[in-house]
């Protein structure tokens, strides 16, 4: 899979990573971690005899959700505010990626002039895009790198390059193994889910399916059956179409075209040139996981609630059982240490929620830097560039 460089305005890149003071911080750490262990270990003992307090009759996930929390879940108030100190270093760092005005994404500021890392599917660059912080500062963005192995942009927010801004700096120890307490930040750095890691790092396989069955005709490949409730259901397609090109590429076999069709993930959009009897149309179809596809979007819903359009095809993932909202995925996660150890990429089903490791994500943001550097480098050959290993330096 090809990835993708766009151009930006020249700047030199430099980043900044942050850290918490040293003594003082850690024992003030060692105490929230036992606190936390005490805390949920007698909140599951009491959580067997405790009830949900005012039950209602919606089964809809929006109406389990309005249900009041018990006292002793973990992801109670109190539980949250227990957590609050390990996330002091996300709070500036961390940040609400708008589409259209509208939140799609968390993010996080990787570099001090102003880039943040987001989930690419949730932010198309067809849209228009604003990054905004707590505090209510919002700037306008752009994406200027992708990859799209692990569904990760990079953003600049327009008019930062002279600023400086917080950043995230990435955990270099092995990922978390299995149980480990994993809490997700959000958009002000504050927790907004506790869960614990179910599944260690492993690849995710890619699940996009358009939702049509094809063969071959004698003009080119034919659409045999279109499965309900699909993208290509969505975006018009009828039994018995031709399709004469995918985004712009004629294919004279059905086996040609599931090749290229089988090469993209969950939520791309692709253009499709059909011939319908004497008409020629050019419709525009969105990809889907191939689960959510069996099982149906209601069904999808009232069981395990929303999930990400793309919540398959990663490299490398960590399986946890958070709840998170589809655009609450972007934001970093923390362990009990404060360590930042892996990104929210995407909420797949009922117990799980995909995260890249800290590994993946920082070797992910290097090589991006390193391509903008590049970049800016044969745009203009006299400008000073800072060299990526003082960008993103370990510790």
């Amino acid at each position: 899979m090809s990835e993708e460089t766009y151009p930006v305005p020249s700047r030199a890149m430099r980043g900044a990573r942050s850290s918490m003071p040293a003594q003082a911080e850690k024992g003030r750490t060692a105490w929230v971690r036992w606190m936390i262990v005490l805390g949920l270990f007698a909140g599951s003992a009491a959580a067997a005899f405790a009830q949900e307090v005012s039950e209602t009759r919606d089964r809809s996930w929006e109406g389990r959700r309005e249900r009041r929390i018990a006292p002793f879940r973990r992801d109670a108030e109190a539980v949250m505010k227990l957590v609050e100190p390990l996330m002091t270093s996300l709070h500036d760092a961390t940040v609400e990626v708008l589409s259209e005005g509208r939140p799609a994404a968390l993010g996080i500021v990787i570099d001090a002039r102003g880039l943040v890392l987001t989930k690419a599917s949730q932010v198309p660059g067809t849209s228009e895009l604003a990054v905004r912080f707590s505090d209510g500062r919002r700037y306008n963005s752009i994406r200027v790198a992708e990859r799209r192995t692990n569904d990760l942009v990079l953003l600049q927010m327009e008019g930062a390059e002279r600023m400086s801004f917080a950043t995230v700096a990435f955990s270099d120890q092995d990922p978390p193994s299995v149980g480990s307490l994993l809490i997700s930040a959000g958009p002000d750095g504050k927790p907004i889910g506790l869960g614990t890691v179910g599944v260690p790092p492993r690849p995710v396989e890619e699940f996009g399916v358009l939702g049509i069955n094809l063969e071959d005709g004698p003009t080119g490949p034919i659409v045999a059956v279109v499965l309900p409730d699909s993208g290509a259901a969505e975006a018009g397609i009828q039994d018995g179409d031709i399709v004469e090109s995918l985004d712009g590429t004629s294919y004279r076999t059905a086996e040609g075209l599931r090749k290229a069709l089988g090469a993209l993930y969950p939520g791309d959009r692709v253009k499709l040139s059909i011939r319908r009897g004497d008409e020629r149309l050019d419709l525009t179809a969105e990809l889907r996981d191939r689960w959510q596809l069996l099982i149906g979007d209601r069904a999808e819903l009232m069981v395990n609630g929303p999930t990400n359009g793309r919540a398959s095809g990663f490299e490398q993932a960590i399986q946890h059982d958070t709840v998170l909202e589809p655009n609450r995925c972007g934001g970093p996660i923390v362990d009990i240490e404060g360590h930042v150890v892996a990104l929210n990429i995407a909420r797949a089903g009922r117990v799980a929620t995909y995260a890249i490791p800290a590994e993946i994500v920082q070797r992910d943001i290097n090589s991006m830097l390193e391509e903008l550097a590049q970049a800016e480098t044969i745009a203009t050959p006299d400008a000073e560039t800072t060299p990526v290993s003082a960008v993103q330096g370990g510790e």
